[in-house]
């Protein structure tokens, strides 16, 4: 699996986990992130309900794994965080961000090509 296909994936994941059931994406209420995801009902979900749910599961494994890739992960896929605003909030480099981010979608093409 190619590194576009893993973003794809993780981006259409982000998506998905973020709708409300009825099909329409909603905001966040978590403390810790609130007001950072855009309420953008015009992005479309193209990913399968199954596939999703794979790479739900792949990001609990993760956890385990590398907390900090994991975490890294969630801001950029789920909260639709930029590296910048990641590194800040951890308190870490951009370049160990950047690091993390790819050890954790390196981990998702590995549990996806399984």
């Amino acid at each position: 699996m190619s590194n576009e296909e893993v973003i794809w994936h993780l981006e259409q994941w982000g998506l998905w986990s973020r709708q409300d059931g009825t099909g329409r994406l909603s905001n966040t209420s978590s403390a810790m992130f609130y007001g950072l995801i855009p309420n953008s009902n015009d992005e479309s979900v193209l990913i399968t309900d199954e596939k999703a749910m794979e790479i739900d599961e792949c990001i609990c494994a993760l956890d385990f794994f590398n907390r900090e890739a994991w975490l890294v992960l969630i801001m950029k896929y789920y909260y639709n965080m930029t590296t910048t605003s990641i590194s800040r909030r951890m308190g870490k480099g951009r370049p160990k961000v950047q690091s993390l981010a790819e050890t954790g979608e390196a981990f998702v093409a590995a549990f996806l090509t399984k």
